[in-house]
């Protein structure tokens, strides 16, 4: 009876310690970024085009697009996770939403946003664009200085073939990175601190890039907006803008 009792006892002791690491197992959902509000509305000019479709695809992770139906007022209102979303909508009698939104893992609560576009016309459509009207909600510790940054990059409009851009210290202490451009016009920035910098390149069909630009411990992304180059006419300079929370691209970027 002893030798029964015991093995009873220990049974009864690994019973407890699984059903131990079944409780703690749901912890681990903590890890994996919350999805964030998107509300917003889809105006035609100054007009509501009534119930429209919106389409959102997430760049990456090859998910089907995901479909937002508006109410008759143009309004919307869904939760989406971090990442990078193609928004597309085709308006009654309207040019069509073509626009890009980006959401930093780093943003939390709430986004506002408009997507504009204009009367379908009989020449061509001017190009739709979305307007953040507010980005509440970014997660606090990211105003903590990180020892090192990643920032993601998007060169626009995107070269079409791969590139290279040349990263150095401004003022240059004699360090210079190489970082490639896909042919999206995507490009990644990894391990960099804050501080000053350089981006140098000289791509076909692109004026030359020479753009200084300060990485802070919050920043995100950067975008480098390049003018193509158009033989007779002068060259305007390239620019570069720096994003610590939700942002739009462009149309057809």
């Amino acid at each position: 009876m002893p030798k029964h009792s015991t093995l009873r006892r220990l049974a009864i002791a690994f019973m407890f310690l699984l059903s131990l690491g079944a409780c703690q197992t749901p912890r681990m959902a903590s890890a994996v970024d919350e999805d964030v509000t998107v509300k917003g509305r889809v105006l035609v000019d100054h007009r509501v085009p009534g119930r429209v479709r919106l389409f959102f695809s997430a760049q990456k992770t090859g998910k089907p697009s995901k479909e937002i139906p508006t109410n008759a007022s143009g309004e919307f209102k869904t939760t989406l996770p971090p990442g990078i979303y193609r928004i597309r909508a085709s308006p009654t009698s309207a040019c069509p939403v073509r626009n890009t939104l980006v959401i930093p893992p780093s943003q939390k609560g709430e986004l506002s946003i408009l997507l504009k576009t204009t009367p379908l016309g009989f020449m061509h459509c001017t190009p739709s664009h979305i307007a953040l009207l507010s980005a509440t909600g970014m997660e606090s510790s990211t105003l903590k200085s990180p020892p090192l940054n990643n920032v993601g990059g998007f060169w626009t409009p995107a070269p079409g073939v791969p590139a290279t851009l040349f990263l150095e210290d401004d003022p240059g202490n004699g360090s210079l990175r190489q970082i490639p451009v896909g042919p999206k016009g995507h490009f990644p920035i990894k391990g960099i601190s804050p501080g000053a910098y350089k981006l140098v390149a000289l791509v076909a069909g692109f004026c030359p890039v020479s753009v200084r630009f300060s990485v802070l411990p919050a920043t995100r992304y950067l975008v480098l907006k390049v003018p193509r180059f158009h033989p007779g006419s002068p060259c305007p300079g390239a620019s570069a803008a720096l994003h610590d929370r939700a942002f739009a691209l462009p149309e057809g970027e």
